[in-house]
């Protein structure tokens, strides 16, 4: 702790009259709840997308995707919590200033004692200024007295204030060892019963001419859905996703339907 008794109170008291008083400190508090209103909108938007897909489908590829996401829902809640204290402690220092403010002794009223004083002791000839001159010496200690406990209290509030914010931990890391291939598993395992449906209709006469068909849920990079027959890849069919235009399908060996 900085020693405030040994600045006299022309130091101390100017020092937080001029400084740039609780504003910033303030908007700073502002923003760090924007941003804790910002971190929870968004952890509760990821939460109902989250919820959504569950409600929805129950693959292996949604539940891989979720436990992925659940961390990072977390750490958005946790940061959240963190800016919102964050911001409060930050008001409270504020407060503290305000508070320090107005216990300190106006630097005007202490240049006067001083002012008042010197002018004293010059014209005290023969002493009859030495009552006056000890009273203004008493205020004056008085004074600094009064700016140096000030001062401390509010180094100890905005101290406590700085020790009771949260650390911030860095994000978690999202799935970056899966790659494009993993992602349109989840959408097509996400709509895997429409696209059967849709590739039988491709092909109504298959189960007649073929007899019984699998989908293999699992797709490739280009997006390709592939239909066996006795473990044979027998026929593929490519969907469309963002970037990619048509569809085509084909047949080993039939040619193309």
């Amino acid at each position: 702790m900085p020693n405030f008794w040994a600045l006299p109170p022309e130091i101390n008291s100017t020092r937080i009259y001029l400084g740039p008083g609780s504003g910033p400190i303030l908007a700073a508090a502002q923003g760090w709840n924007a941003l804790a209103s910002e971190l929870e909108k968004t952890k509760v938007g990821l939460q109902s997308a989250l919820d959504t897909l569950l409600e929805s489908y129950k693959g292996q590829s949604s539940q891989a995707l979720i436990q992925q996401t659940l961390p990072y829902v977390q750490w958005l809640t946790t940061t959240a919590e963190h800016a919102h204290k964050t911001a409060i402690q930050l008001t409270a220092a504020a407060n503290a200033y305000e508070q320090a403010r107005a216990a300190m002794v106006p630097p005007a009223m202490v240049r006067a004692n001083r002012v008042q004083t010197t002018v004293l002791k010059a014209i005290n000839w023969f002493g009859q200024f030495s009552t006056r001159i000890a009273d203004k010496e008493a205020d004056y200690e008085q004074m600094w007295f009064q700016d140096a406990l000030v001062m401390e209290n509010y180094w100890e509030a905005v101290q406590e204030a700085i020790q009771s914010t949260s650390h911030f931990e860095d994000p978690p890391e999202m799935a970056d060892d899966y790659d494009e291939a993993w992602m349109l598993n989840t959408v097509f395992d996400y709509h895997n019963e429409n696209a059967k449906e849709e590739v039988i209709h491709l092909v109504p006469d298959v189960n007649k001419e073929r007899g019984p068909i699998e989908l293999v849920t699992k797709v490739d990079k280009e997006g390709t859905i592939r239909l066996v027959y006795d473990g044979e890849p027998t026929f593929s069919y490519k969907v469309n996703r963002p970037g990619m235009s048509g569809d085509s399908s084909s047949w080993k060996g039939w040619g193309h339907v």
